[in-house]
């Protein structure tokens, strides 16, 4: 990267660290693309965005495989101006514009042209397309203005009730990414139901189920939302991954890692199919569980 020093909390600012926010196939041989998140700090640190570019060779190894990956290079993500994005949680636009720098990536995806990739941001959400080669930011996709808290903030607490009713809830934002397979559409899926579609409790515990299903056109702007329901409330839907047109991946999994022990209980893999599902954009607000008359997930 080019980087040289600690970041606040003693961390080297060039260490390759944190790469499973997500992993795209480049399309090409053993290529894949891998984007850590927001960095060390939980949001403290002016930790520098980054891509890696990592072949990850699979090869028959008795009954099973063996998996070598080996790390090609980084490259850090800017914008238009060449200003870097960072994982700190202060540096927001308070108007909600593009113009903030904080970018916590979370899903990736490569472009069907295979020169860039989009990345959807769990502050915002934003998502963005950027050059491979550069890590320059190219272009970013509208996202229904319901998706955005009115009052950003650098605290977390702070940008739940009461200081705000709708929108994403805090790191619980668009976690996955999808292409369709032609390249012509993106699909972002919320980790958590949206404040307005009874997420949280009088307490701001999680117990809502009801997430949505973000598609963007990417030629004409155009969106659809389709209601996706969740195991359980204390569950997050962290990946989406598309298999045809219509039918997709979806990853949820509890928030609890190798270190727990038996508590890491819940990580499943569901197949899921649009085809037959209801449009929800001119839906307000979902409840809390039950799925609305009408609506088809």
């Amino acid at each position: 990267t080019g980087l040289v020093g600690d970041l606040e909390d003693g961390t080297p600012g060039n260490r390759a660290g944190g790469m499973g926010s997500a992993i795209a196939y480049s399309g090409v041989g053993n290529q894949f693309y891998m984007v850590p998140d927001r960095g060390p700090g939980d949001g403290t640190t002016s930790w520098h965005d980054r891509y890696y570019q990592v072949q990850v060779a699979v090869t028959p190894s008795g009954p099973g495989f063996t998996v070598t990956p080996a790390l090609g290079h980084a490259t850090l993500l800017t914008d238009e101006s060449g200003a870097h994005f960072t994982g700190r949680s202060s540096e927001f636009d308070a108007t909600n514009s593009p113009g903030s720098l904080r970018l916590d990536p979370e899903g990736l995806r490569v472009s069907g042209s295979g020169t860039s990739v989009f990345v959807s941001d769990e502050f915002g959400p934003f998502v963005y397309e950027f050059d491979l080669a550069s890590g320059t930011r190219l272009r970013w996709i509208v996202v229904p203005p319901r998706f955005l808290i009115a009052n950003p903030s650098a605290d977390n607490v702070a940008e739940l009730p009461p200081g705000n009713t709708s929108g994403r809830q805090a790191n619980r934002s668009m976690e996955g990414l999808a292409i369709s397979p032609d390249g012509s559409k993106l699909y972002g899926l919320m980790q958590s139901p949206m404040l307005q579609d009874g997420a949280l409790n009088g307490s701001n515990n999680r117990v809502g189920t009801n997430c949505r299903l973000l598609e963007m056109d990417l030629a004409t702007g155009n969106t659809r939302e389709f209601l996706y329901p969740l195991s359980d409330a204390s569950i997050g839907a962290t990946e989406v991954l598309a298999i045809n047109d219509h039918e997709f991946l979806v990853l949820e999994r509890d928030g609890r890692g190798l270190n727990s022990g038996n508590s890491a209980q819940f990580k499943q893999i569901f197949r899921i199919d649009i085809a037959g599902a209801t449009d929800i954009s001119g839906v307000a607000g979902l409840p809390t569980t039950a799925t609305p008359a009408g609506v088809t997930p």
